[in-house]
């Protein structure tokens, strides 16, 4: 079975690009249709920024594809599909979120066998994963910069709240988690265990 899912506004463009339906979506990007990739790809759709980010997964097996079960296989959404009409769902109500494009599945006999993700380019957009993921970045080195940046995800978060109060409890929570686990995950130095003194048993205002 396939699905797919695209936004009304940009379907008429993107069938003229040569994605009108799912398995064009699942065989999009440079690498061979089959294979998983994250990659960017240009697309000539008017009203966008004319590059666009594309997830693509392919999974070969049962093996492989077991750990989505009631995500695509047997029963439920398949994530980039779930994610898609995410993504919609926050645009739809005023929260800032990348436009989805597209977003595609295809299953067989009840294995999901591959899901794919269009999403529009967000120019000079920040890479929040990027900049947790590197021990150089200021947010890892700036406390100021680090609660600056919570504070921005909790406003985030509230506005989802508000649009939808189901929003709440466990998902706020993984989310959070998530962002404070990388944020903290930097090395301390060596003599600051040798002395605590130095750091460790100073009083917050001075740590901070």
């Amino acid at each position: 079975m396939e699905r797919f899912l695209v936004d009304p506004d940009l379907a008429g463009a993107l069938a003229g690009a040569g994605v009108a339906g799912a398995d064009d979506l699942l065989a999009l990007g440079a690498a061979p249709p089959g294979r998983s990739l994250k990659t960017r790809v240009p697309l000539a759709l008017p009203g966008t920024s004319g590059l666009f980010h594309l997830k693509r997964y392919h999974y070969a097996g049962w093996r492989e594809s077991r750990h989505l079960l009631g995500h695509g296989t047997l029963f439920g959404t398949p994530p980039e599909l779930r994610e898609f009409r995410a993504l919609a769902w926050l645009r739809a109500h005023g929260i800032p979120a990348v436009r989805p494009v597209a977003a595609a599945a295809l299953t067989r006999r009840g294995r999901l066998v591959a899901h794919a993700l269009l999403t529009e380019h967000v120019p000079d957009a920040p890479d929040l994963a990027a900049h947790l993921a590197d021990p150089a970045a200021r947010l890892r080195r700036d406390a100021p910069a680090r609660q600056g940046a919570l504070a921005a995800l909790g406003r985030y978060l509230k506005a989802i709240h508000e649009a939808d109060p189901r929003f709440t409890g466990r998902a706020i929570k993984n989310i959070t988690d998530a962002v404070k686990v990388r944020a903290m995950d930097f090395e301390l130095p060596d003599e600051w265990m040798e002395k605590p003194e130095q750091f460790l048993f100073k009083p917050y205002e001075e740590k901070r």
